[in-house]
């Protein structure tokens, strides 16, 4: 099915985007470990997001539990929203994609950013921000998520390349 180009949003179809964008990131994530750390990275994904993560990276010595989240380059989006059992698990980590669309053809442009301990470590701590729900209930509230935190994009770091972010990942080779 073709979708015109003016109906193709991120948003409006946000399972077929997080799809693209969580394929992209382990496209370039595998490259990476096989052709210049000839590392092996075995990739479980989780069906539901109870405990935050999106996918499960293991190496021979690292495991790490991984929140995956996507903004447009130039969006305003200040903060996102983690789940706070992500800082019970050793190694956790979230990884913000900044992307661009092509600008002629495919790939898009998608630059990192990253909220994480070193391999083995946990997470640092989320803080103490509670996040709210999106709809409000009957009476125009909207109540808090006990379990989410809201961090802040700048507590996101940028990462130079897919070679650093690996290093953040799994370590020196």
């Amino acid at each position: 099915m073709t979708i015109p180009s003016d109906e193709l949003s991120n948003t409006t179809h946000s399972s077929s985007f997080a799809l693209l964008a969580e394929s992209y990131f382990l496209s370039e994530l595998l490259q990476e470990m096989w052709f210049r750390r000839s590392q092996l990275v075995d990739v479980l994904h989780s069906r539901v997001d109870a405990f935050g993560y999106d996918l499960v990276l293991t190496t021979d010595t690292v495991t790490r539990h991984v929140q995956l989240k996507t903004r447009r380059k130039g969006a305003r989006t200040s903060r996102y929203d983690l789940n706070a059992q992500l800082e019970e698990l050793p190694s956790a980590c979230a990884i913000l994609m900044e992307w661009a669309p092509p600008v002629d053809d495919p790939p898009f442009q998608v630059g990192y950013r990253w909220f994480g301990g070193e391999p083995g470590e946990r997470m640092p701590s989320l803080g103490g921000k509670l996040a709210k729900h999106t709809k409000a209930n009957a009476a125009g509230n909207k109540s808090l998520r006990p379990q989410i935190r809201t961090i802040s994009t700048a507590k996101l770091k940028p990462v130079d390349s897919m070679t650093e972010l690996a290093t953040k990942l799994f370590g020196r080779p």
